[in-house]
């Protein structure tokens, strides 16, 4: 195989990209052309009232916070970490790498 010829995965990867590029022209095409003409670009329709409120909003999302930090306790308390186990090295000028990168280093002891 020539080094320039496409691969048959690179061939899918143009296919989709390009399929994706010309589906987003399309829909941007059809959508200034419903603004231009003066429509909305989605028809407006009808639609029943939901069978929740704001109570049940902040219940959720409340329940949900306190299973995150429930699950997190959880976690800390029969997985704890040992005492010192990662050591991270401060961002500062002095502790650069030879080509002047920022050096930052996690390890276990």
């Amino acid at each position: 195989m020539p080094p320039d010829a496409l691969t048959p995965i690179q061939v899918i990867q143009i296919a989709v990209f390009a399929t994706l590029i010309g589906g987003g022209l399309a829909a941007w095409a059809r959508i200034s052309i419903r603004l231009a003409s003066g429509q909305p670009i989605l028809p407006a329709e009808p639609r029943r009232p939901v069978p929740w409120n704001l109570a049940h909003v902040v219940a959720i999302a409340a329940i949900y916070l306190l299973l995150q930090v429930g699950g997190a306790l959880i976690v800390h308390e029969f997985f704890p970490a040992p005492p010192a186990a990662i050591e991270v090295m401060a961002n500062t000028a002095d502790k650069k790498t030879p080509d002047g990168r920022m050096r930052c280093v996690c390890w276990y002891k």
